[in-house]
């Protein structure tokens, strides 16, 4: 555990940081295709309400002071009187999405502007991006979307393509346009200034603080169970240093039982050599007194014998130590006649 952690430190800070990532790409990404979503959602509102009418074969408003008579449109009935004697002009589906524009502009959220390459009126002009814009298009299908970080604000830009239809020609057939040619395109303006930015920035704050919770709990984790295993180690090396000193006091013992072993064992040799080749010449006082020591060795023997196996008993669970009190006089005393 000790030689990976460090590894595992950099590989939970990886994950971590790799997954932070992520998450913060697909919110921004996220961002990006709502304000794309939504541009398209306003171009296709745009290019209903054109059909709408075109197909009802353009629609008549009453001339105000702020709605005047299209001056770039070229119809024979663009200024009629109403049988009320109200002066009434001609809307054309390109001159009603330029008032509509200017009313967005003046509620100041998202700003759309009617173009081509080749317009007939000149506020129509492309700029520089609605240019590239146009260019890039080759079907009905096409679009063109752009995200445009400013100092305080971000611009979101998107352009689809104007395709002419069959009441389009009336106007637009003396351009050359024919019908299914990309005659120009409405963009789209949506921009988010600091108040909206700041939404964006509070759920990028959220998911960071969230995968700092995340990390430091995976790193308190990782520390908890190196921990653990540090100790765990240490356990186990206590108990090989208790081992290991059990086997060295096993092997010091069996040496001191051996020892001991070999004093009596010794004796019972010669005793029993010494009365079966003596034994007729012993008078009765020596054959009764090399029996007896031959008995108190033999009990010596056994005794260490019974010892030996008390210890194996012991070591294995079979019998457990019962406490008492002794006389360690007598105790000595015993021992010191096992070795005379």
């Amino acid at each position: 555990m000790r030689k990976y952690f460090p590894y595992l430190i950099v590989g939970w800070t990886v994950i971590t940081g790799c997954t932070l990532l992520i998450n913060l790409y697909i919110l921004q990404r996220n961002s990006d295709m709502l304000a794309q979503t939504k541009s398209e959602a306003l171009f296709n509102l745009l290019v209903t309400s054109r059909q709408w009418n075109a197909n009802h074969g353009l629609v008549y408003v009453p001339v105000t002071k702020t709605m005047k008579p299209n001056p770039y449109l070229v119809h024979g009935r663009r200024d009629i009187v109403s049988n009320f004697g109200d002066s009434l002009t001609l809307i054309n589906p390109a001159f009603m999405t330029r008032q509509i524009a200017e009313l967005s502009e003046k509620n100041g959220t998202t700003g759309f502007h009617i173009t081509s390459l080749n317009p007939i009126r000149p506020a129509n002009k492309a700029d520089t991006w609605e240019t590239k814009a146009l260019r890039s298009f080759t079907s009905a299908g096409d679009k063109y979307f752009e995200k445009i970080k400013a100092r305080d604000s971000v611009i979101f830009r998107y352009m689809a393509p104007l395709v002419v239809g069959q009441a389009c020609l009336s106007c637009h057939a003396s351009q050359g346009y024919k019908l299914g040619d990309i005659r120009g395109g409405i963009s789209i303006n949506t921009t988010y200034h600091q108040d909206d930015l700041a939404q964006v920035k509070a759920s990028v704050n959220k998911i960071i603080i969230i995968y700092t919770v995340v990390f430091l709990i995976g790193l308190l984790l990782i520390l908890y169970f190196r921990s653990k295993a540090i100790k765990h180690r240490s356990d186990i090396e206590t108990c090989n240093k208790e081992l290991r000193e059990s086997n060295a006091a096993k092997d010091k013992f069996f040496s001191v039982i051996a020892h001991d072993l070999r004093t009596p064992a010794a004796n019972l040799k010669f005793l029993t050599e010494t009365l079966k080749d003596n034994y007729a010449d012993l008078s009765a006082d020596d054959q009764k007194n090399y029996i007896n020591m031959l008995y108190e060795s033999a009990k010596t023997y056994n005794n260490l014998l019974n010892d030996l196996l008390d210890l194996s008993r012991l070591r294995t669970g079979k019998i457990q130590c019962r406490y008492e009190q002794l006389n360690i006089r007598d105790l000595a005393n015993e021992v010191l006649d096992h070795t005379k």
